[in-house]
């Protein structure tokens, strides 16, 4: 069955997570999801894109059977195809606007820094954040240098060392989100209005300044990758 489901409207290509459960960010998820913006791009008619999860939520994060599994090279796999979600996003070729529909953890959240608008509901049961530290797992190096990207400086040790978990409205203060709505449906119609508006931007140069803006985000990831030998046999990676 499949997860990521791919619509137009008008020229606004819509995407959205949705595999009945806490979407976590699994081979099949990031596979389906790298094959739509795939497609997107390929067919050339859409000038924004919004990327949403379903009713309940955005995102739970990487699927922690394989994270937690203690099988070495399938989370490398599954952390380097995350990484590849993070670096397409960053440098798509038109706007990516994220509606986040409900919590939006880990990966999730990394999302939601890696993308150009993003729009979240107001809920009193949403979390948004990077908890690795409370399940014991180490933040990812490109999701560390988004925080430090997107964020607040003052709000960043607490964000990442600490792993507090932000409603929408204190998530909005400190960076993960840029407005908040008190309706998915809501969302979905302001969603609507920034992609219509951003579509009016010449794409080439819209692409070209949006790859100029996000290079010292993806520089600094790189950079930290090779300063923790991250992707080595016995680098972080290996001790997440």
């Amino acid at each position: 069955m499949a997860v990521v489901h791919l619509q137009m409207k008008d020229e606004v290509a819509i995407v959205t997570l949705d595999d009945g459960n806490a979407n976590a960010f699994s081979f099949q998820l990031i596979e389906e999801l790298m094959q739509k913006l795939d497609e997107v791009e390929e067919a050339g008619e859409a000038k924004a894109l919004i990327l949403r999860g379903s009713d309940r939520l955005f995102s739970g994060g990487f699927d922690l059977k394989v994270m937690m599994g203690g099988v070495l090279e399938e989370v490398t796999k599954l952390v380097r195809r995350g990484r590849d979600v993070v670096f397409r996003l960053l440098n798509y070729f038109i706007p990516v606007i994220t509606v986040c529909t409900g919590s939006a953890v880990a990966m999730g959240a990394i999302v939601l820094l890696a993308s150009d608008v993003r729009i979240g509901v107001r809920s009193t049961k949403a979390k948004i954040g990077l908890n690795e530290t409370k399940i014991g797992i180490l933040l990812v190096p490109f999701g560390l240098e988004l925080a430090r990207y997107r964020l607040t400086q003052p709000s960043l040790h607490r964000a990442v060392t600490f792993a507090t978990m932000y409603s929408p409205d204190k998530a909005c203060q400190i960076g993960y989100l840029d407005s908040v709505c008190d309706s998915v449906e809501e969302c979905m119609k302001e969603a609507m209005r920034e992609a219509i508006e951003l579509a009016k931007l010449p794409r080439e140069v819209y692409a070209a300044a949006k790859k100029r803006v996000n290079l010292p985000a993806s520089e600094a990831i790189k950079a930290a990758e090779m300063r923790y030998n991250f992707w080595d046999k016995d680098g972080l990676l290996a001790k997440l």
